[in-house]
């Protein structure tokens, strides 16, 4: 979790930003109290409601048919957990803007998410048969080798950037 961290600060310090990095200043500090103050209550907001999930499943465990309960709570947090990230997603699109230019990707996500669960429910039936070794090497070959690479090639190369058109 610490190496895009570690990537971005090291971009702006090794000259990534040249036309935009002067340096550390006093005014960067400036109303920094305010950013950690509302950091710190997000941060709790979040972990509350995790905790508040974990406790769920960490009792459901304890019923008597404890493996169907178990998958039976798992399915229904997801689906709440799609109520609170579309929610989540209209906070963030909020500006005009953001709007359109997610309207304009809502092609591309139909069909993302069509793949997205064809490639979970293959993934689940792989690590159910004892290949999860093999399903590693496939997750890496294919998000990283391929398709970091042609994220790159059309975003940057062609110039599709984030919005097709």
């Amino acid at each position: 979790m610490w190496m895009p961290v570690i990537g971005q600060f090291a971009y702006v310090l090794c000259g990534g930003c040249p036309l935009t990095w002067k340096g550390f200043t006093w005014s960067a500090f400036t109303d920094l109290w305010l950013v950690v103050k509302l950091s710190l209550s997000s941060g709790a907001m979040i972990c509350l409601e995790l905790w508040y999930s974990s406790i769920l499943v960490l009792l459901t465990g304890y019923m008597a048919n404890a493996e169907v309960a178990l998958d039976a709570l798992s399915i229904c947090l997801n689906i709440a957990f799609w109520g609170c990230m579309i929610s989540l997603g209209f906070l963030a699109a909020a500006g005009d803007a953001v709007a359109d230019a997610v309207i304009d990707m809502t092609p591309l996500l139909a069909i993302t998410i069509l793949l997205n669960s064809m490639q979970q429910v293959l993934s689940g039936a792989a690590v159910g048969a004892g290949w999860q070794t093999l399903v590693a090497y496939v997750n890496v070959a294919c998000y990283y080798l391929v398709g970091v690479p042609l994220g790159v090639i059309l975003g940057y190369v062609i110039g599709y950037e984030v919005k097709v058109k």
